[in-house]
């Protein structure tokens, strides 16, 4: 090989490296400028802070309003805050979220060098949005402040007092600092899920406000022999068959989760809970879910914010007027709404008396294939599907309200027996309210209203039978 070309071969070699460096400091270069949100795996990771949780004894916050308060650390991410009953249900993500947040801090911008001439004006450091200080066990501390949102609003300054370089971090940091010692407090009252099975074996609401409005519901006794379509009852004040449906939506819906706003006060003597109306309850739920029995008080203040707590509870809660609703419910919105549900099948005959006196009664064949219907007992009959169409009007009159006391009354405009297989009865009468409600009593016992239409339509198919 000649001297040419081993020169040769030393430059191509000597170019291939420089290429290859070339190479190499661009892919760096790209790299670190890449944005997180575009290739995850390639983002860089400055470390700010990475302090054991257990060498921390306890961590003083000065929050965004200037007020101080301490977390007493526990060794791990569990603990209590000064100036709140160790009682008090504590929420164990927000509490450890915090803590670990603090602890144990990540930067994903290149750091900003500072000195002590450095003007921390700048990033809001001077007088920061708010301060976290480490205490740890062996008498040393990190104090670590927030400021000002960047430029680009991709974050906020953070700085360890002292260091020699301020980070970006997340806001997170900074919504941090709009908490208070009662932002800690576990706000979820209670979860009750009850969209596959129904568990709640039994469940109570006390309107001591509006005594008339107080209900107990139960599952049925899978050990009875019930056609009815509905597993709940209603048990108190009378019974009732009671609609699930209307249960899941005006009850279970605002369990899953009952969850408060915020925290009321932390007051629970017996002055203050007079004055709420919670040492007197205004309301009581009470249910066995699973066994387990579980007691609610609620209230609602002077200006009319609902507020609950447990009895002997260290937390009056405060909720939003949403999640109550269930509070104001009547019998009318748990009840079935068929005054009678009974089966034409099992039906012997069914008689209306409307408001001159005047009756019909029609009996159903005791004949199978027999279709005609006999009327007042002689020889004149209709057919069973004008029977069957008269019959869906009279169990379509539904229930729709709770009865005012001052509904309880009025002018009788029909009657209604049904006859069954059995001979047992059951006679449902109406009296007129006014021009768009009926009150209902079914054998003499009434709670409810019903639609005057629906009586009146069920009148019309009646009368247009007798003719």
């Amino acid at each position: 090989m000649t001297k040419s070309t081993k020169k040769l071969i030393l430059m191509i070699v000597a170019l291939l490296v420089v290429a290859a460096a070339t190479v190499a400091v661009v892919l760096i270069v790209r790299n670190k400028q890449q944005p997180a949100d575009d290739t995850p795996g390639s983002i860089t990771t400055y470390e700010v802070l990475n302090t054991d949780v257990s060498e921390v004894e306890f961590i003083e916050i000065i929050n965004s309003a200037g007020d101080t308060y301490i977390i007493r650390n526990n060794g791990g991410y569990d603990g209590v805050i000064d100036g709140i009953d160790e009682e008090v249900p504590l929420s164990a993500i927000t509490y450890s979220g915090f803590v670990s947040r603090f602890t144990s801090i990540k930067s994903y911008h290149e750091p900003i060098p500072v000195t002590a001439e450095s003007d921390m004006g700048e990033y809001g450091l001077k007088d920061p949005y708010g301060t976290v200080v480490l205490h740890k066990k062996d008498g040393s501390e990190i104090r670590l402040l927030i400021g000002e949102q960047t430029v680009k609003k991709n974050g906020y300054y953070l700085w360890e007092e002292g260091s020699g370089n301020l980070y970006i971090v997340e806001n997170m940091y900074h919504t941090s600092m709009d908490y208070d010692g009662q932002s800690f407090i576990d706000r979820q009252l209670e979860i009750v899920d009850q969209s596959r099975i129904f568990t709640v074996r039994q469940l109570s609401i006390v309107n001591n406000v509006d005594p008339n409005r107080s209900f107990t519901i139960q599952l049925k006794d899978d050990s009875v022999e019930d056609l009815s379509i509905y597993q709940y009852e209603v048990v108190s004040p009378e019974y009732f068959d009671a609609d699930d449906n209307k249960i899941y939506e005006n009850i279970f819906t605002y369990l899953n989760p009952l969850t408060a706003e915020g925290i009321y006060t932390l007051d629970v003597s017996e002055e203050n809970l007079r004055a709420l109306g919670l040492y007197e309850p205004q309301y009581i739920l009470e249910y066995i879910n699973n066994s387990l029995k579980t007691t609610i008080y609620f209230a609602r203040t002077e200006d009319g914010t609902p507020v609950a707590m447990y009895p002997g509870g260290k937390v009056v809660y405060k909720l939003g007027d949403s999640s109550v609703h269930f509070l104001d419910i009547g019998l009318s919105d748990v009840v079935s709404a068929f005054i009678v549900l009974q089966d034409i099948d099992d039906l012997k005959a069914l008689s209306a008396v409307i408001g001159n006196g005047e009756e019909m009664t029609f009996e159903l064949p005791d004949t199978e294939g027999d279709h005609e219907v006999r009327v007042n007992g002689s020889e004149k009959t209709i057919d069973i599907e004008d029977f069957r169409n008269l019959y869906s009007l009279a169990i379509s009159i539904k229930i729709m309200n709770d009865a005012r006391e001052d509904e309880q009354s009025g002018e009788r405009i029909m009657e209604i027996k049904y006859v069954c297989a059995d001979d047992s009865e059951h006679v449902v009468d109406f009296y007129e309210v006014d021009g768009r409600y009926a009150y209902v009593t079914l054998n003499g016992n009434g709670r409810f209203t019903v639609k005057l239409s629906d009586v009146e339509a069920f009148q019309a198919k009646l009368e247009e039978l007798i003719r």
